[in-house]
């Protein structure tokens, strides 16, 4: 008993070594004896207590802080009020269509913060919430009953065509789709659109399309600060599972969007989701806590989609002209046009939204890739040379600390994007003020981003052993948090970061992905203690085209020296 005791010492000794030896490897420790006590913590094989359950994922507790936006250039709608409503819906059939393909990231929820962590709850998804102003109201969506069947025609947008609809009606989709701000490519898409609708939906599609108007004429009143007949002010039904916001917003918050529909100023319960416009841009803001970057780039995709196949469904149905016949019945959409008096959208003087609870604004610079897209690497090398520099210390041996996150499994798995990332931690090493070889950086870095990918690594490690310690689930992710302790600001530094390089590739469609700028806060926020900050770094593309995108603060203070980060991250690229 006594030797097998002594041998799971020597092995908890070997590992703890090895744990503090890869610590070492990444930035300069000193004599500090917590790095010995984290490295000692994360040797141990916990066995958590049935006292602590434990969910799989740690690192965010659904705060402020950790909200992340992803926006695609938009032209304004012409109709704000009916576009909130069926960007609603598109958001509804964009959950249904994703929830259960993503590995530990249901979306059929919303979210509850306690005193014991922040939890998922199911959702019907039958509330949303719009906010005009300084109000916040909620309404249940028109049921697409049969779902099934209408959503089939969403779903059907690029799948398959039909050629039940006349070349007039096409017209006049392309029409509403020029109209609406769709880009080009897109126009063309959407005449297929007035081809998918069968004769059996027609009626289906125009009684939806006669509820959104209603709900559409609702929050036009509300924005007139008239009494609503549909809407009910937030709190008196179930949680909202997404809030929709009117009107522009700055794009130095925006992530917080759907903070607007929750209760308890950002610490009680409210949706995961918001879809809002921010400086020219159609923005779907979520809450890390619930999905990951590539699960996010995908939402967003598939909402902004669905929003233009239900505006191109709509239209075709009220059109004057659409007459969609069979054998035994004849739909005419006029039945179903909302014509209320008091309901005329001519460039509405819509209320600037008031920024939500808990908002953290950034810095922001994005711009399309019109070259090569630049892999993690390279980026994370130029980023590493510019955290040297404005750490202000040229001696100093290691760059701050960046992450670089990874998605585990073998590289043929097809699942393995859609997981939960692990970021890898590197740093770039450096030589009286110079910086090592990239080739060098490389060769390390690979071999870190590997070990990450099968489960190996120091980042793997720290947040296995931080599932299975025995501490409670809002402990453990608060000590990582923004609110963590003082205590623990240079560990957090160090496995946090000061800098983040993300690429989210997204599998190409038949025309592409459009350019879609990506924001989340930095790991290190700046404080009166430590205002250096940090910043992220995200590329989203398909493989030819792309966005890049920087946003921090501190160092980052406006959107200009954003910019002017962005371009020497870009001319710093190793050739």
């Amino acid at each position: 008993m006594i030797d097998l005791g002594a041998r799971m010492i020597s092995r908890w000794a070997r590992r703890t070594a090895l744990l503090h030896g890869e610590l070492r490897a990444i930035a300069e420790l000193g004599v500090d004896p917590r790095w010995w006590l984290l490295a000692g913590g994360a040797a141990v094989s916990w066995d958590a207590p049935a006292a602590y359950p434990q969910p799989a994922y740690v690192m965010s507790d659904a705060e402020p802080a950790a909200d992340t936006f992803i926006g695609r250039p938009t032209p304004a709608p012409l109709d704000p009020f009916r576009d909130a409503a069926i960007r609603a819906l598109a958001a509804r059939s964009a959950i249904r269509a994703l929830d259960g393909r993503l590995p530990d990231q249901p979306l059929a929820v919303t979210v509850r913060r306690t005193l014991a962590g922040a939890v998922a709850t199911p959702s019907a998804l039958d509330v949303a919430a719009f906010a005009i102003g300084e109000h916040t109201w909620t309404v249940a969506l028109p049921a697409l009953a049969p779902a099934d069947r209408i959503e089939g025609v969403i779903d059907r947008v690029t799948d398959r065509v039909t050629d039940r609809v006349t070349d007039r009606v096409i017209d006049r989709v392309i029409d509403r789709a020029a109209a609406y701000g769709a880009e080009a490519v897109e126009v063309a898409k959407l005449a297929e659109i007035a081809k998918l609708v069968e004769v059996a939906e027609v009626a289906e599609v125009a009684e939806v399309a006669h509820e959104v108007d209603l709900l559409a004429a609702d929050l036009a009143r509300a924005a007139r600060a008239d009494a609503p007949r549909l809407l009910r002010r937030i709190g008196g039904s179930a949680t909202p599972f997404v809030c929709v916001t009117l009107g522009e917003e700055p794009v130095a918050t925006a992530r917080h969007g759907h903070r607007r529909a929750w209760l308890g100023n950002g610490n009680g319960h409210g949706p995961w989701l918001g879809l809002s416009r921010a400086d020219g841009l159609a923005v779907v803001s979520t809450c890390h806590m619930i999905l990951d970057g590539f699960a996010h780039a995908w939402l967003a995709e598939e909402i902004h989609a669905r929003t233009a196949a239900l505006h191109a469904l709509f239209h075709i149905v009220r059109s004057p002209d659409h007459v969609v016949r069979s054998p035994d019945h004849v739909v005419r959409s006029p039945d179903y046009v909302v014509r209320s008096p008091d309901y005329v959208v001519r460039s509405p003087d819509l209320p600037s939204p008031v920024l939500p609870a808990g908002t953290i604004p950034l810095a922001v610079a994005w711009r399309p890739l019109d070259t090569a897209i630049p892999s993690a690497l390279p980026l994370a090398y130029a980023l590493g040379r510019v955290l040297h520099r404005v750490a202000g210390r040229r001696d100093a041996a290691f760059s701050p600390t960046l992450q670089i996150p990874v998605a585990p499994g073998t590289r043929d798995d097809p699942e393995r994007r859609r997981r939960r990332v692990v970021p890898a931690i590197a740093s770039v090493r450096h030589d009286r003020g110079e910086p090592e070889p990239f080739v060098a950086f490389e060769a390390r870095t690979r071999e870190l981003l590997r070990r990450e990918i099968a489960g190996h690594g120091l980042s793997a490690q720290l947040l296995a052993a931080a599932q299975g310690a025995p501490a409670p689930l809002a402990w453990k992710r608060r000590a990582v948090g923004a609110s963590r302790p003082r205590w623990l600001d240079a560990v957090a530094t160090l496995i946090g970061g000061r800098g983040c390089v993300s690429r989210i590739r997204l599998d190409a469609t038949a025309h592409g992905i459009a350019p879609a700028c990506a924001v989340s806060s930095p790991g290190r926020l700046p404080t009166p203690a430590d205002p250096l900050g940090g910043c992220v770094l995200t590329i989203v593309d398909d493989g030819t085209a792309g966005a890049i995108t920087v946003c921090g603060a501190g160092f980052l203070d406006n959107d200009r020296r954003a910019g002017d980060l962005l371009d020497e991250l870009l001319a710093l690229l190793p050739r």
